[in-house]
């Protein structure tokens, strides 16, 4: 099973590429009749007088590669099932509940329910979180052990649980916040360029470059201290300072954008939500985790715990907001339409 849903997650992936790889170099006229019907009205006069040229010949190569890695994870799961002895049942089960994920994924998160992917990848971090830093916090001296306080009081399940959890929760955060990306496109271009460049920046880091990291450091730094406390420390502080900040700091300029041009699209009325949309936010979903975990305190589990998952609840917040004042269909022809009229 747990190979079935990795190939799901992988198939996923794969579909996203292919569409956005497809929107990004239009290799083929005929793929936009699947894009939203304002888009298709956009695009196809533009189709019309595009040549053929070295980026859409770049898009043909790869929806050809992705197309061969999507027939190639079908062969990985059939290969593996005959070795684990699979009964056709077996293999077809698998393969039902690769091709129904796919789909799901394709009717829930490819359009505004992407918003729901969030919601439930926030949840999914969120956990991934808890893991990682439900544990007494006992901090020396060094930065290192600062930082990774309640190490010692971990397991090694949970570390590993913990980054694999939050790794894939926030690759498909980072693929909901196109769900926002969406939203401020028609109206303000030059904020949804901005916008979608910092959301390749959190898919690029966020995942692997910050939570994964998080656990293997921690792990690296546990095993250390059980053989020379004086080495942990200085190895620690080195990963940390020469690796992972850089990659927080990377994050940083990638992610803060984000949250501006977020805020200034829903106050200005950029978006089809009422302008009280911009306080579903990251920093204001955030504020209430902080504040509880400093009540409770690092000599309780649960409060480092609630601590370390407080931008797991700042996001859980921003897209659950979103979801709760989801305008009606009639509200977002009523803002294209009047796009339309200011054209």
């Amino acid at each position: 099973m747990g190979l079935t849903i990795l190939l799901t997650i992988i198939m996923m992936m794969l579909l996203w590429l292919m569409i956005w790889s497809a929107t990004v170099t239009l290799p083929y006229k005929g793929l936009i009749k699947n894009f939203p019907k304002d888009v298709q009205e956009r695009l196809e006069p533009r189709l019309n007088k595009l040549p053929m040229s070295g980026k859409r010949i770049v898009g043909w190569v790869a929806l050809l590669l992705i197309l061969a890695m999507m027939i190639g994870v079908f062969i990985w799961g059939g290969l593996d099932g005959v070795k684990q002895g699979y009964s056709f049942g077996q293999l077809f089960v698998r393969f039902l509940i690769i091709g129904l994920g796919v789909k799901a994924f394709d009717i829930i998160g490819l359009d505004y329910f992407l918003l729901t992917i969030g919601l439930s990848a926030s949840v999914l971090t969120g956990i991934g979180d808890f893991l990682l830093g439900y544990g007494v916090e006992t901090p020396g001296k060094s930065i290192a052990s600062q930082v990774m306080s309640n190490v010692m009081n971990l397991s090694d399940s949970q570390l590993i649980w913990g980054g694999l959890l939050g790794m894939v929760g926030l690759f498909l955060e980072g693929l909901a916040f196109f769900a926002i990306y969406r939203l401020m496109a028609d109206a303000a271009p030059k904020y949804a360029h901005i916008y979608c460049a910092g959301i390749f920046g959190y898919i690029w880091l966020a995942p692997i470059g910050c939570h994964m990291n998080v656990g293997v450091l921690n792990i690296a730094y546990k095993n250390l201290l059980r053989l020379d406390p004086m080495l942990a420390d200085q190895v620690g502080n080195k990963l940390l300072l020469s690796f992972s900040l850089p990659v927080w700091v990377l994050l940083i300029i990638f992610w803060a954008p984000m949250l501006v041009i977020q805020f200034k699209a829903f106050s200005k009325g950029l978006t089809p939500y009422p302008a009280y949309a911009k306080w579903f936010n990251l920093i204001i979903g955030s504020i209430p985790a902080l504040l509880i975990a400093m009540a409770i305190g690092p000599d309780k589990p649960i409060g480092p715990a609630i601590g370390t998952m407080f931008l797991s609840f700042g996001n859980a917040f921003t897209f659950g907001g979103l979801l709760v004042i989801l305008p009606s269909e009639d509200r977002f022809a009523a803002f294209r339409k009047s796009l339309k009229k200011d054209c």
